[in-house]
């Protein structure tokens, strides 16, 4: 029997839940209309833990005997709309691996197969010491430091992914790397197509803010917002 994550089995039991809500939505007429309130799953599953240190999970087939299963259970509900709240927008991490320009198919395939397939399972696979051991002993032809930022790039809660991926394509691979340009250079690192729809004076405030983050500022790019006189404490003035 196939294994998931528990990030697998999450994704597919809402993805179902999904279909339900859509097909009862469908089903609506004069009669009523009916919506799913809440569901509980209890299922015992067989349970490991991966060489990467990924939560595997498989069904239990029926015959195992019972102190060598584990139950799941997961109970759902709707959440509670609001409007002013709405709908998340999609991240860069459920973005596919094939974004990363430097890995080929069968680096991907690989990836696969250990159960990565987005860039949010690539950064959470090679953020623990052993999972990026695992990964620089499978001995694949790629620069796995290089990936890890184009990754982080492109996972960036600051930017658009659209943003990110398009600097990728113009051989801007990490954060570090997109603060440190020049307003030339900027523009020559996007193409023409996203700066009609974003806009050059977005896309240099995404970098301002970029520039401002831990990660940059520790790398000495990047330099922490200064505060004004506004900023400061009653009392306090701009004088020493």
């Amino acid at each position: 029997m196939a294994e998931l994550t528990i990030l697998e089995l999450g994704e597919s039991v809402v993805q179902a839940l999904i279909g339900v809500q859509r097909t009862l939505a469908r089903s609506a007429d004069e009669a009523g209309r009916y919506l799913m309130d809440e569901v509980e799953l209890d299922m015992p599953v067989k349970l490991r833990i991966g060489p990467d240190e990924q939560v595997l999970v498989s069904p239990s087939e029926g015959d195992e005997p019972a102190h060598q299963l584990t139950r799941v259970r997961l109970k759902l509900r709707p959440a509670e709309q609001d409007e002013a709240v709405g709908l998340p927008l999609p991240a860069g991490t459920d973005r596919p691996l094939t974004v990363l320009p430097d890995l080929a198919q069968t680096v991907i395939q690989r990836l696969n197969a250990l159960r990565i397939f987005s860039i949010g399972d690539f950064l959470r696979g090679t953020s623990t010491v052993r999972g990026y051991e695992m990964m620089m002993h499978l001995d694949m032809d790629f620069d796995l430091d290089k990936a890890i930022d184009q990754a982080k790039l492109v996972a960036s809660p600051e930017m658009p992914y659209v943003l990110a991926e398009d600097l990728l394509q113009h051989g801007v691979n990490s954060r570090l790397e997109f603060a440190k340009l020049t307003s030339g250079q900027l523009k020559s690192a996007v193409s023409d197509r996203l700066v009609e729809i974003m806009g050059m004076d977005e896309i240099v405030r995404i970098q301002a803010v970029i520039r401002q983050q831990s990660d940059v500022i520790f790398a000495g790019v990047g330099r922490r917002p200064s505060k004004s006189n506004s900023d400061k404490p009653t009392g306090e003035t701009g004088n020493s």
